[in-house]
């Protein structure tokens, strides 16, 4: 809503990573971060962890995993209109997020390759109580409520690239796009994820040619 503000109470955050050596046929990347919210008592903890493996010259597999938990998280819940005015609620809420995506590359050639990237999203928000945004950017309770959210997205990205003649490529891909959206915030993982294969799927297909004319040659042999 424009001109209106939300002013967030300070936070203080410690995070520490670690990777191996990249350059190795297996490498791995783990992070952990975790903040704290003196005024709301919020808590969140991040946990990430990147696998990669290169079987050959040819063959890369890689797994990336995320996982968020946001206790006595508050944000953004929703606008109620009533008449010219817009008022703006925030909800205090635990939610938790999960996202895996699984990387795949295949070399045929050092001029023709196949890459695909399947991913997995899936945020859910349970909430605890509810606040009326001020106009001056603080939060007061209310007896305004909103729904809980539970959320998922599936996609497929592949594409296929040739370089047929220099700075020249064919590249043809497909994605697949899958959403589903519900309340129920109570359903373990692999439910939702059954559930998202199973709603309907969005598919496009593409081609695209980029093809390098050089100037100064076809000026030479006109």
């Amino acid at each position: 809503v424009d001109g209106r503000v939300y002013k967030s109470p300070s936070s203080w955050i410690i995070d520490t990573w670690f990777n191996t050596n990249r350059a190795k046929k297996f490498s791995s990347y783990v992070e952990i971060a975790f903040r704290y919210i003196k005024q709301f008592k919020g808590i969140s903890s991040d946990f990430s962890m990147s696998n990669k493996y290169r079987f050959n010259k040819k063959l890369t597999i890689g797994l990336d995993n995320s996982f968020q938990l946001r206790y006595n998280n508050v944000g953004f819940a929703g606008t109620v209109v009533s008449g010219s005015n817009t008022d703006v609620y925030f909800g205090n809420r635990t939610r938790i997020t999960i996202e895996n995506v699984l990387n795949f590359k295949y070399n045929f050639s050092n001029t023709m390759g196949l890459s695909l990237r399947a991913r997995h999203y899936w945020s859910k928000v349970n909430y605890n109580e509810f606040y009326f945004l001020n106009p001056d950017g603080s939060l007061a309770t209310t007896t305004q409520t909103f729904s809980n959210d539970n959320v998922n997205f599936f996609n497929i990205d592949m594409v296929y690239t040739w370089q047929f003649a220099l700075g020249s490529f064919l590249n043809i891909g497909w994605k697949n796009a899958t959403f589903t959206y519900d309340n129920d915030a109570l359903k373990p993982y692999f439910k939702n994820l059954g559930n998202t294969l199973n709603a309907p799927q969005n598919n496009n297909f593409s081609i695209k040619v980029i093809y390098f004319l050089d100037y100064l040659s076809l000026r030479k042999k006109k």
